[in-house]
């Protein structure tokens, strides 16, 4: 697992002190709530701040998804505090999810900077696969460059001389994600998770972590009263970025060896999410300064490297994740096996996987079949005081000795005998 780099932050900063004490007082991964104070910040920055890449301006906008076990890793409960801040400062920052495509344009007309919080990230491929919602997800795509316009072109946004009504037309956009779901989530297609749309997203990834327990978590008002004082600063700031002079050689080495990586790595997948860490970074260098105490438009060499160790944390999760995705259903439900009988401990029977898969018999077998020539699982039948069960093991957590036909557990107990 990916451990998230939090003494890499500068310790003064807002992104830090919200990170500890929210890990302090919230049984969430800590991972969890950088996401959230990285979306606060970006959407109360919007378009006021930018970076000038030549000819192209750079905005601190961010699609952050957040994948985690459903229940409880508290998803949505680590979310809360910052949605709840933003709504304080301004809520027609937040734009609903209960809307259409159709709606998503002409949301931006009047509030042209917004943030998008998904309790479930699969609503969206949902409202997508409906006839109102078709095409959201390109729109939502092309809003992360941030465009100088984005335009509907429904039937009813022409006039009856067939020009686009002015009305139809909203200006300089900015969206900001802060998606949710579960690793179940990854198993939807291929087409609809991966390649530009995906590429876009920072990856908060909590998967098979030790979850913490905190049975008396504490609401300090004290702190929330200053952090809401901080946002207003930070919701007011207004300039442009730029690397201090002893920051340029820092940005040269860096980002050469991130496109060198990218320009190397196999994967199709990888460069859509690659091709996009330089300006990952200066965002990130953007986001950092603003928490700053005493916020500087110059980007000192330790801003730059807290914003160098952050996004080699997100180039490896997006790794991690890439690995969890799949390039065939067959090999992805094989995967999705192996982790439902991690959780078991290694061990499930066969009517517990059928269950707890819902798939078909025959299928499951199927699944199995391959796993065991691969030398993942190997399966016994266990005596019961009626028909004999049949159990699937991992081979990883247990031992198999091919010449006595027996089993054992990682301590050396004798856990199955192979009959015939």
């Amino acid at each position: 697992m990916n451990k998230f780099p939090i003494e890499c932050l500068p310790k003064e900063s807002l992104i830090r002190s919200y990170v500890e004490h929210l890990d302090q007082n919230s049984e969430s991964p800590i991972q969890y709530h950088f996401g959230a104070i990285l979306c606060g910040i970006s959407v109360l920055l919007g378009r006021k701040v930018s970076y000038s890449l030549g000819y192209h301006n750079l905005f601190p906008n961010v699609y952050v998804l957040v994948i985690g076990e459903s229940g409880m890793t508290r998803k949505s409960s680590a979310m809360r505090p910052i949605m709840q801040s933003i709504r304080a400062i301004n809520p027609k920052l937040i734009l609903s999810t209960n809307m259409s495509h159709e709606s998503l344009i002409p949301s931006f007309q009047n509030q042209n900077t917004r943030i998008l919080f998904f309790d479930e990230m699969k609503m969206l491929f949902d409202l997508a696969s409906k006839n109102f919602g078709g095409g959201i997800i390109t729109t939502i795509t092309s809003i992360h460059e941030c465009p100088a316009e984005i335009r509907s072109e429904f039937k009813k946004d022409y006039d009856k001389h067939g020009d686009l009504k002015p009305t139809s037309i909203a200006k300089f956009p900015f969206l900001t994600i802060l998606g949710l779901t579960t690793e179940a989530w990854l198993n939807v297609s291929n087409s609809e998770v991966s390649g530009g749309f995906l590429g876009r997203f920072l990856p908060i990834i909590s998967i098979g972590e030790i979850q913490k327990t905190i049975p008396f978590p504490i609401a300090d008002d004290e702190f929330f009263k200053n952090l809401a004082i901080k946002l207003s600063l930070i919701n007011k700031l207004n300039g442009k970025f730029k690397f201090a002079e002893e920051t340029k050689d820092l940005w040269i080495e860096k980002y050469t060896s991130l496109t060198n990586e990218v320009r190397k790595h196999k994967s199709d997948q990888f460069s859509s999410f690659g091709s996009r860490l330089g300006d990952t970074l200066i965002k990130l260098c953007m986001l950092i300064s603003a928490s700053m105490p005493k916020p500087s438009y110059e980007i000192s060499p330790d801003i730059f490297m807290s914003a160098s160790y952050i996004t080699d944390y997100f180039k490896d999760s997006y790794l991690l994740l890439l690995q969890e995705l799949s390039t065939s259903q067959f090999s992805s439900d094989q995967n999705r096996l192996i982790k439902l009988m991690r959780k078991n401990h290694g061990r499930m029977s066969k009517s517990d996987i059928i269950k707890d898969m819902r798939e078909q018999v025959s299928y499951i077998q199927n699944l199995v079949n391959d796993l065991y020539q691969k030398g993942v699982l190997i399966w016994f039948q266990i005596p019961t005081e009626t028909k004999p069960r049949t159990d699937y093991f991992l081979t990883e957590s247990f031992a198999w000795n091919p010449e006595s036909k027996k089993l054992f557990d990682q301590n050396g107990a004798e856990i199955a005998i192979k009959i015939g």
